[in-house]
């Protein structure tokens, strides 16, 4: 927190918006720490201008989605993933390609119809069995997009920065064979990083009107991504509860720091 002319202003603006599934179920953050004199118009204002900001993020986090799923979707349709007969090296050289077009992809794998890894784009974990994993499961009958989670197959594989554990974001689209029968699944398991160069861009987008930090979180109030020493931890907010209930709009509220944010 720091000090304007005397006055209790918080330059920290938190912007939480919620992601789970394939839409993001709120984007509501904005908060401005005010003291009480402030006035309503300088309130509304600030609410305002981030609001924009929040939808802005909300906008390009499902346009990112979007464009992933799509690509997907692209590849199980392709003759190459849907004929049985077509080798194991081609449908490997197909999801290669794909991942060396977006460095996004950590890696991209192609699961049979019994839930085990036929075929990956930097073959490792081939031969692994995936059954009980929801991106098999729900991917199944149509396009899944998962939520944030570390990378527990992949993590002494993937290369890492600072020593921590990769993130992903699981997508997946089911392949139907030319009969019409089910053939497995593609799914692309994608850095979490994507976010925070997302967030990054939507921000500088923004000028320097308001410093704001962004927060992401989960429909359980889990934030996905944030500061430090908030990353991982369970939020319990009005404002949270009201956005996952469909609401839309501001509050003033006190958050895990013991400030009042306008949120």
């Amino acid at each position: 927190m720091s000090l304007a002319r005397g006055r209790k202003v918080g330059l920290a603006t938190w912007l939480v918006v919620s992601y789970g599934g394939l839409s993001l179920v709120l984007a509501i953050a904005m908060a401005l720490v005010i003291d009480h004199g402030a006035s309503r118009y300088v309130k509304t204002d600030v609410a305002k201008e981030v609001a924009a900001l929040a939808a802005e993020m909300r906008e390009q986090l499902d346009r990112g989605i979007f464009e992933r799923l799509r690509d997907i979707q692209i590849v199980a349709s392709n003759d190459s993933m849907r004929d049985p007969n077509v080798s194991v090296d081609t449908k490997r050289a197909a999801l290669a390609k794909l991942q060396a077009a977006n460095s996004d992809y950590a890696i991209i794998t192609l699961v049979n119809a019994e839930g085990k890894i036929l075929a990956t784009s930097n073959e490792m974990l081939e031969g692994l069995d995936v059954s009980t994993r929801e991106y098999f499961i729900d991917g199944r009958t149509a396009p899944f997009v998962g939520d944030v989670h570390d990378a527990i197959a992949l993590a002494k594989l993937l290369p890492n920065q600072n020593g921590e554990v990769p993130r992903l974001v699981d997508v997946a689209a089911p392949i139907t064979q030319p009969d019409g029968s089910f053939g497995g699944v593609v799914v692309a398991h994608m850095y979490w990083r994507w976010a925070d160069r997302l967030k990054r861009s939507v921000l500088r987008s923004h000028g320097e009107s308001l410093k704001t930090e962004v927060l992401i979180v989960s429909k359980d109030g889990i934030v996905l991504l944030g500061p430090p020493l908030l990353q991982g931890h369970r939020l319990k907010l009005e404002s949270i509860r009201q956005a996952d209930a469909g609401k839309t709009g501001s509050v003033m509220e006190r958050w895990p720091d013991g400030n009042t944010y306008l949120t």
